[in-house]
């Protein structure tokens, strides 16, 4: 395995390279979001199946028919107006568990409006709160992340993600995805140190959809570093 991969990297000239690592580090870029939208779909989607069966349980409860009304208009995309349904669940029910969970998907619909600053706030605060319902820690944490990203924070994204990544399980596709992404994060602010790093934990895993970006992206601080 290891023989192989010395001579595909060898067939890769340097002129090649800077072009190569461009496209990849795009499809990179794609990837992470798609694993990172896929979870966030499953998790809407499964979450309102397990509120709406609650709710219809007991008419008593109107905090998780609320929440399940906004999960409806998120599944629909109409993300306008869940954002303004989650706020209101939670104004009503803030201490319940369907009033904190609504704080991380309004801050979800923020990050979908592109809204950074407001999903910061919205992420932070569920998970203020996420000791006592952790349902959502991990995808919250990733969402806070990204909205660091939006707002041109690199570092303190890479610092976020970092300190997730020991709470994941290897066999979860954000594993090798925030490995990745605290190596791109952390080249972008210059410490390409650390960026090799992680990159080199990719390429230890030995498959999956990073293996081939992680390598060129290594090819190319090695050929940086020698110029």
């Amino acid at each position: 395995m290891a023989t192989k991969r010395k001579v595909r990297k060898k067939r890769i000239n340097e002129d090649q390279l800077v072009t190569y690592y461009l496209k990849v580090t795009r499809l990179a870029q794609k990837h992470f979001n798609q694993v990172l939208t896929g979870i966030i779909v499953l998790v809407v989607i499964i979450a309102a199946s397990i509120f709406i069966i609650q709710s219809r349980k007991s008419s008593a409860s109107n905090s998780e028919r609320y929440l399940g009304a906004a999960l409806a208009l998120m599944r629909q995309g109409d993300v306008a107006a869940a954002k303004t349904s989650f706020q209101d669940a939670h104004d009503r029910y803030a201490n319940t568990r369907a009033g904190v969970v609504a704080l991380y998907f309004k801050a979800e619909c923020d990050l979908a409006l592109q809204n950074f600053g407001e999903a910061l706030d919205g992420f932070e605060a569920y998970l203020h709160k996420a000791n006592k319902f952790p349902d959502f820690k991990a995808t919250a944490t990733i969402g806070k992340t990204l909205a660091l990203e939006g707002l041109n924070r690199p570092g303190d994204a890479a610092d976020v993600l970092d300190k997730l990544i020991p709470d994941l399980n290897p066999k979860d596709p954000r594993y090798a995805a925030s490995l990745y992404r605290v190596a791109v994060l952390s080249d972008k602010i210059g410490n390409s140190e650390k960026a090799v790093q992680y990159l080199q934990k990719v390429i230890d895993i030995g498959s999956g959809p990073y293996l081939e970006e992680a390598e060129v992206k290594m090819a190319a601080l090695k050929s940086k570093q020698r110029g």
